[in-house]
């Protein structure tokens, strides 16, 4: 009898802690749900690959020969995200590129070469976990080096860079597959992303390799 009143009176002490516990679960539930839920591996880096078709519409090779088609070029831009857990993503950003226009029914053939190498701030609207579209906005300045046929002179122009894309969140469609590739790699997300970007030259500068851009490519964010 006394040991049945013993268990009795240990199962009644242990109450107390069985309830705080619950209670401990149901609100680091309710906050977990409440609040963006943090990433496996820490966010701190964006890295954008884009395919460049460019146009240049004032540049002439001589007086009145210009480039019937448009260049073909890549870009690949590196971002530091400093807080990427606050309200948007802003970034400090560097980029390189290369670009070629061609035409190789002249004689000789005429083939420009351009490099450009470039300096911007952006933010993107992401505000929720997982969010399909995430717009972005992004502005600096670059220096875009030019060479006429392999083994030409090299010349700089300096010029200002603004634009904006959108950028699609393969993450948002399969989760677990994304969670998996962060827990492996430590690559937070992936997007496929589309972007307009217009470069204009800076006061005094020649104008003739001012341009618009559409970008096609895809975003990793580290």
């Amino acid at each position: 009898m006394s040991s049945l009143r013993l268990r009795t009176l240990c199962a009644l002490l242990a109450l107390p802690l069985v309830f705080k516990g619950s209670l401990s679960f149901s609100a680091d539930y309710t906050t977990s749900v409440m609040t963006r839920p943090r990433l496996v591996s820490p966010l701190t880096t964006g890295l954008n690959f884009a395919y460049t078709p460019l146009t240049l519409k004032s540049y002439e090779w001589a007086p009145g020969e210009t480039f019937s088609k448009p260049g073909q070029g890549v870009t690949v831009e590196v971002e530091w995200l400093p807080f990427a857990d606050l309200w948007g993503k802003p970034a400090l950003g560097t980029s390189f590129g290369y670009v070629q226009l061609a035409n190789y029914q002249a004689a000789p053939k005429r083939v420009l070469h351009l490099f450009p190498v470039g300096l911007f701030l952006s933010y993107r609207f992401d505000y929720l976990n997982r969010q399909w579209l995430v717009p972005y906005v992004k502005g600096g300045g670059s220096v875009i080096f030019s060479q006429r046929n392999s083994g030409g002179q090299i010349q700089n122009v300096w010029h200002w860079d603004y634009g904006a894309g959108l950028a699609i969140s393969l993450g948002a469609i399969d989760t677990y597959s994304v969670r998996q590739l962060d827990q492996r790699t430590g690559i937070n997300d992936f997007f496929l992303t589309v972007e307009y970007v217009k470069s204009v030259p800076m006061n005094g500068q020649p104008r003739d390799l001012e341009h618009e851009e559409f970008r096609f490519g895809f975003r990793f964010e580290i």
